[in-house]
C-alpha cells in the first residue's frame, strides 16, 4: 500500500507539471515555416525548381505547375523561404499565373540579394497575390524583383527590398514595369545609399503604390494619355486622391510615396461577425479590389474551432483567403465541432533484464489519427526509495542504458491532439492492454494534452538452488531433493518415480 501511495503522489507531481505546460500558448507548439537552403531555378533545372516550390506549398493548396513549352509557372499557394541570396530565378518570357496567396522570400548575403531574378521580361496574370521579399545585403544591393521588364496583366504583386550597403529597390527593371491591369506595390528597403520603390513604370491600367525612403519612382512615370486617360493619384498614404482630369500628376524626384489607380476611390467597410464566438474584430475601411482575409481573432465557442470565413451566418466557407471587395462586406466566422478523443491506446515493450528501453511505442486513438506523441521518458526508482517521499530518487533512463534489478521502472508518454481534436476528462488510456490498476496508471488530461504513465515492478534474478541430490530409493524409483537457498524463488520439484 505504501508503494502505491508513493506512486500516486509522484504521478500527481508530474500531473501538475503537465498542467503548467498546458498553460503555455498554443503557438509554443506550432510548427515553424521550413526554410530551404537552395532556391528554385527555372532557367537551369525546372523539374527540381517546381518540386522545391511544391515542397513548400501552403496547407490545403494544390500543387503549382510549370509548363516548359509555354514557360508558364502557375502558382497555387506557396510559402517559400530560403537562405539563398536569390529567392527564385526565371527565364526570359516566363508567364506567372497567380492563384491564392504566394510568398517568395530570399536570404541574406554579402552579395546582391533578390527575391525574384528574371533573365528577361516576364508576365504576370491571374487573380492571386504574389509577395516577394529580398534578403539583406551587407556588401551590395537588395532588390525585391530584378528583371529586364515586367508586364502585369492581372493579380497583385507586393515587392519589397531589404536593407543594403548600396541601394535597395522594391522593383528594378532595366527597361520598364508595364501595368495593364492588376495592382503593384513596390517598397524599397533601408539602404546606406538609396531606397527606391521602383525604377520606372508605364501605366496603361490598374494601380501602383511605390514607396522609398529616398524616392518612390526613380524616373518620371509614363501615364499613357490614350490607355490611361483618367486616373486618380496621391503622394501620401493618408492623403486625398486627385482626379487627373482636373489636375494631372507632376513628377517630383523628392516624392517618397506615389499612388496611381484607374478607378475612382470608394470607401467600402469590411466587417467581421463573431457568429456565436467571443470578442470583436475592428472594421476595415478600404477601396475596391482584392482583399486578403485576416486570421481569426475571435475566441471560439466551447467545443468548437474556427473553420473559416463565409458571407452569411450559415454559408459555405470561402475556398480562398482572397476576396474581391466591390461593396460593403461582412465576413462571418464559421465554427465546427471539435472531435473528442474517446481513448488513447499505447503499446510499449516492457522492461527485460539486459535490454534497453523502448523509446518508440505504438499508439492509436479513437477517433483515429487524433493525437501525436511529443515526449517519452523512462525513469527508475530504487526499490528501497519507492515508498519514500523524495521525488529526487527518480532517475532518467537513457535509450542506451540496460534494465537492471532492484528498480521500479516507469514510462511517461506525453501526447498532444492534432488540429480540431480535443481530450476531455472522459478520455481513457490503456497501456499494453491494461487500463488503470495497481500497475498501469490511468490517463491524466489537460485541455489538448494527455499524459499516460505506466509502472513496472522490480525485476528479479532467479538464484540457482544448491546441493541438488539424487538418491536411489529402489531399483524402480529416484528421489530428487535439494538444500533450499533462502534467496531462491520458490519453485517446487515433485518426486518422480
Amino acid at each position: 500500500m505504501k508503494a502505491k501511495t508513493k506512486l500516486i503522489k509522484l504521478c500527481g507531481v508530474l500531473l501538475a507539471l503537465v498542467m503548467i505546460v498546458g498553460m503555455l500558448p498554443a503557438t509554443a507548439l506550432a510548427k515553424e515555416t521550413t526554410v530551404a537552403t537552395e532556391s528554385p531555378d527555372f532557367v537551369h533545372d525546372s523539374e527540381v525548381a517546381i518540386a522545391l516550390l511544391n515542397a513548400h506549398k501552403t496547407p490545403g493548396a494544390k500543387d503549382s505547375t510549370w509548363d516548359s513549352a509555354t514557360k508558364t509557372l502557375t502558382l497555387n499557394g506557396v510559402n517559400f523561404v530560403t537562405t539563398d541570396y536569390t529567392g527564385m530565378t526565371l527565364p526570359a518570357g516566363t508567364t506567372i499565373v497567380l492563384n491564392g496567396v504566394n510568398t517568395i522570400t530570399g536570404g541574406d548575403s554579402s552579395l546582391e540579394c533578390c527575391g525574384i531574378y528574371g533573365y528577361g521580361y516576364f508576365y504576370v496574370e491571374g487573380t492571386g497575390i504574389l509577395r516577394v521579399t529580398a534578403g539583406n545585403s551587407s556588401g551590395s544591393r537588395s532588390i525585391g524583383i530584378l528583371a529586364t521588364g515586367i508586364v502585369v496583366n492581372g493579380g497583385e504583386i507586393i515587392a519589397t527590398g531589404g536593407s543594403a550597403s548600396s541601394t535597395s529597390y522594391g522593383i528594378l527593371d532595366s527597361n520598364a514595369l508595364a501595368i495593364n491591369s492588376g495592382k503593384v506595390t513596390a517598397t524599397g528597403g533601408t539602404a546606406t545609399g538609396s531606397s527606391i520603390g521602383v525604377k520606372q513604370v508605364y501605366m496603361y491600367g490598374g494601380s501602383l503604390v511605390a514607396k522609398g525612403n529616398d524616392k518612390a519612382v526613380e524616373k518620371e512615370p509614363n501615364l499613357d494619355s490614350t490607355d490611361y486617360p483618367t486616373y486618380w493619384w496621391r503622394t501620401s498614404s493618408n492623403g486625398n486622391y486627385t482626379d487627373s482630369s482636373t489636375t494631372p500628376y507632376t513628377y517630383a524626384s523628392t516624392d517618397k510615396y506615389v499612388e496611381f489607380r484607374d478607378t475612382e476611390p470608394a470607401a467600402y467597410t469590411v466587417s467581421f461577425d463573431a457568429n456565436g464566438g467571443i470578442g470583436a474584430m475592428a472594421d476595415v475601411v478600404r477601396d475596391y479590389g482584392l482583399y486578403c482575409l485576416p486570421e481569426n481573432s475571435f475566441t471560439a465557442p466551447d467545443g468548437k474551432y474556427f473553420k473559416g470565413w463565409a458571407l452569411s451566418p450559415n454559408g459555405s466557407v470561402l475556398s480562398t483567403k482572397i476576396y474581391n471587395i466591390t461593396a460593403n462586406t461582412t465576413f462571418y466566422a464559421i465554427w465546427e465541432d471539435i472531435k473528442n478523443i474517446d481513448s488513447i491506446t499505447a503499446t510499449i515493450t516492457e522492461p527485460v533484464l539486459g535490454k534497453t528501453p523502448d523509446y518508440d511505442p505504438v499508439y492509436t486513438s479513437n477517433p483515429a489519427d487524433g493525437v501525436e506523441i511529443v515526449d517519452i521518458t523512462w525513469y527508475k526508482i530504487a526499490a528501497e526509495d519507492f515508498t519514500g517521499t523524495d521525488e529526487d530518487s527518480w532517475k532518467t533512463v537513457s535509450s542506451s542504458e540496460e534494465f537492471a534489478t532492484g528498480y521500479y521502472y516507469t514510462v511517461d508518454m506525453y501526447f498532444i491532439t492534432k488540429e480540431h481534436f480535443a481530450i476531455s476528462e472522459s478520455t481513457t488510456g490503456t497501456v499494453n492492454g491494461k487500463p488503470h490498476d495497481s500497475t498501469y496508471f490511468n490517463i491524466y488530461v489537460h485541455t489538448y494534452k494527455a499524459y499516460l504513465c505506466a509502472v513496472f515492478e522490480p525485476l528479479n534474478v532467479v538464484t540457482p538452488v544448491t546441493g541438488l541430490k539424487i538418491t536411489p530409493a529402489s531399483s524402480s524409483s529416484l528421489t530428487l531433493s535439494w538444500d533450499k537457498n533462502d534467496s531462491a524463488t520458490g519453485y517446487i520439484i515433485q518426486q518422480y518415480k
